[in-house]
């Protein structure tokens, strides 16, 4: 009976360590899902003002595709290997519009917006 509660213990050590080791060895692996979110730092700017956003990225393999949709019919697109994106846009009209990223890094997408005000 002793040999095999032995048995038993060494049998949970060894699985708690490859969960474990498990856990821990996600971080930027394809099982990681890919996020992001804007920050927006001109939310109301004058027409001609230079409009200026920051996208911070989460999750995927730190490799990541961005489409940046500025809402006037604008894109444009970065490939970066960090956790964040810088995009600049002179808007050529007034209006309320939608800045949308699309993001893409190891075999998953994200979406985040904000919202600029130009007057």
């Amino acid at each position: 009976m002793p040999v095999r509660i032995r048995t038993l213990a060494v049998l949970a050590l060894i699985l708690a360590g490859q969960f474990v080791g498990a856990s821990t060895s996600r971080a930027g692996t394809l099982s990681e899902v890919t996020d992001c979110s804007i920050d927006n730092q001109t939310p109301s700017i004058s027409l001609g003002a230079q409009a200026r956003y920051v996208v911070h990225l989460f999750g995927g393999n730190g490799s990541y595709s961005i489409s940046f949709a500025y809402g006037d019919g604008w894109v444009d697109a970065a490939s970066v290997t960090g956790p964040q994106a810088t995009f600049a846009h002179w808007f050529q009209t007034t209006g309320t519009f939608t800045q949308t990223a699309y993001v893409r890094s190891a075999g998953s997408s994200a979406t985040c917006s904000t919202q600029t005000l130009v007057w």
